[in-house]
């Protein structure tokens, strides 16, 4: 993408400044005029630099700022295995109900991610009763919390990870969650039922009883 250097450079500076802005909303917007600049054609110096500022962004007490910088930054580093959300990681579970529903739902999916790569050794501890590992303790409450949203995207990620924690008991409370929104006309209802029907197959007992509700009442309102 063409782009000028000088202008690029004016757009750099002005920004490092917005870090430290009083107000929240100026300060979201240079967040994602950060993301514009990142995929132009600039210097790896800049990348460098970018990278650096957005840390800082890391650390603000705001929800509201944190989610997106944390969920943009993890769109631009070279880190396949999150290393740099190894500090974040309990802030951002603690304050999970905290984020605006898209910002919830995004930190959810790199929750994902992180517990794929680093809780593949620990799942079969998770039986609803007794984790070793701290952090897999951290992330079954903020589950069980993260049920009583009303945001159902973040419901479903969250019943990704339930399945993947292999938790009978968790995974019982998202698919009670996800029933919720069956009898309501919703764009996301076909989301769910491919949610259910993915339960379904490791749990079938919990979500059999709801099949002929699902294919006779359900499909005329998909």
């Amino acid at each position: 993408m063409f782009h000028s250097p000088e202008i690029v450079h004016v757009l750099m500076t002005t920004l490092n400044k917005m870090v430290f802005e009083k107000n929240a909303f100026a300060r979201k917007v240079s967040i994602y005029t950060w993301y514009k600049i990142w995929q132009l054609d600039i210097e790896e110096e800049e990348r460098t630099q970018i990278l650096e500022t957005f840390r800082q962004y890391f650390f603000n007490d705001i929800p509201f700022i944190m989610g997106p910088a944390i969920y943009i930054y993890s769109l631009m580093a070279n880190d396949e295995k999150l290393e740099f959300f190894h500090r974040l990681y309990r802030k951002v579970c603690g304050e999970i109900l905290k984020f605006s529903p898209f910002d919830q739902a995004m930190l959810l999916e790199l929750i994902h991610k992180y517990a794929l790569i680093y809780f593949q050794g620990d799942k079969e501890k998770a039986n609803g009763k007794f984790f070793q590992n701290e952090d897999l303790k951290i992330l079954v409450k903020t589950l069980e919390r993260v049920t009583y949203t009303q945001n159902i995207p973040s419901i479903i990620i969250a019943s990704k990870i339930a399945l993947f924690l292999k938790d009978e008991a968790l995974v019982k409370r998202y698919t009670e969650a996800l029933l919720r929104y069956m009898n309501k006309t919703s764009d996301v209802k076909f989301n769910v039922l491919v949610m259910l029907e993915e339960i379904a197959q490791k749990y079938p007992k919990l979500v059999s009883r709801y099949y002929k509700n699902f294919y006779i009442h359900q499909i005329e309102r998909l």
